[in-house]
């Protein structure tokens, strides 16, 4: 079984997300258990956000997700 990556929550969207959240990459990062240079790969769309991570950080969002 794979994890799927949810193209719903784009780069520019988890940036906006985190500044919102006033986290630093390394913070978000630790806070995921992920090495921030995921975080970043992430953020330029390089690298895809598993469905499940993507969902937990929408919900952290402290708009609930509507900010995007």
């Amino acid at each position: 079984m794979s994890i799927g990556h949810n193209p719903a929550v784009t780069p520019k969207q988890l940036k906006r997300i985190r500044g919102l959240m006033k986290m630093p990459q390394a913070q978000l990062a630790a806070t995921l258990g992920v090495q921030q240079e995921t975080v970043a790969r992430w953020e330029v769309g390089s690298r895809g956000i598993p469905e499940p991570t993507a969902r937990l950080i929408v919900c952290s969002c402290p708009r609930g997700g509507g900010a995007f």
